[in-house]
Parts: C-alpha cells; sequence; structure tokens
C-alpha cells in the first residue's frame, strides 16, 4: 500500500477544487493542494485526512504559526503535519518576487 501525503500551498486567487494535482508512484501518492487563505485550508486539511485518507500534510511557508495551529487541531493531535520555512535571505528574495508578481495587493 502507498504512502499518502499532500503539500498545501498558500497562493491567490486559487481555487482548491481546480488548482490541485496528485502523482502516484507503486510506494508513495503526493497531491498538492492550492489555497487562497487559511480558512480553506483548514476546511482543504480536515477532508484530505479524513475523506482522501491522507496520512502526513506539509504546508509552505506561508502559514503563520497561529494558521499552522489552527490545521492542527482541525486534523487531529499527534497527526504528522510539517510546515516548510526558509532562510532570511530566501524569504526576502521570495517576498520580492511574490510582490513583483502582485501577490500582495
Amino acid at each position: 500500500m502507498a504512502v499518502k501525503g499532500a503539500w498545501v500551498l498558500m497562493v491567490p486567487d486559487s481555487e482548491p477544487t481546480q488548482h490541485r494535482a496528485t502523482i502516484r508512484t507503486p510506494r508513495y501518492e503526493g497531491t498538492m493542494v492550492f489555497v487562497p487563505d487559511c480558512d480553506r485550508a483548514v476546511e482543504v486539511c480536515k477532508d484530505l485526512v479524513q475523506k482522501e485518507g491522507v496520512q502526513v500534510i506539509t504546508l509552505c511557508p506561508a502559514f503563520t504559526h497561529k494558521e499552522v495551529n489552527r490545521i492542527a487541531e482541525s486534523v487531529g493531535e499527534g497527526f504528522p503535519l510539517n510546515v516548510c520555512r526558509t532562510d532570511a535571505p530566501g524569504l526576502m528574495q521570495q517576498s520580492r518576487m511574490v510582490k513583483s508578481e502582485g501577490w500582495y495587493r
């Protein structure tokens, strides 16, 4: 049986039902879902766990500590929830990049 994982990324103007993809190998099934905000991330993560059988979720660096906590509470205590983080230079470069693309209004 394959391990089921998911990556949830916060992307402006995204729609989780449309902006998602799954890649399968014999040992791993990975689903990537774009969400526009934390409220939708909470819904998506709960569904991934409860309805799709996802066993581990990784969140992008855009989620704050408080938002990660909300998501952790929604998927249940002890669920393996990972969060990507970056160093200061990488964060500054990424911030400039997404700002130039109009992510921040």
